[in-house]
């Protein structure tokens, strides 16, 4: 039980680090 929200959760958080990790390469 829940463990649909806490994977939502990761797949949100996951795709945040990567716009960040590109936002990052492309600026430095």
């Amino acid at each position: 039980m829940g463990g649909d929200v806490i994977n939502a959760g990761r797949l949100v958080l996951y795709r945040a680090g990567l716009r960040v990790a590109k936002s990052e390469l492309a600026s430095g």
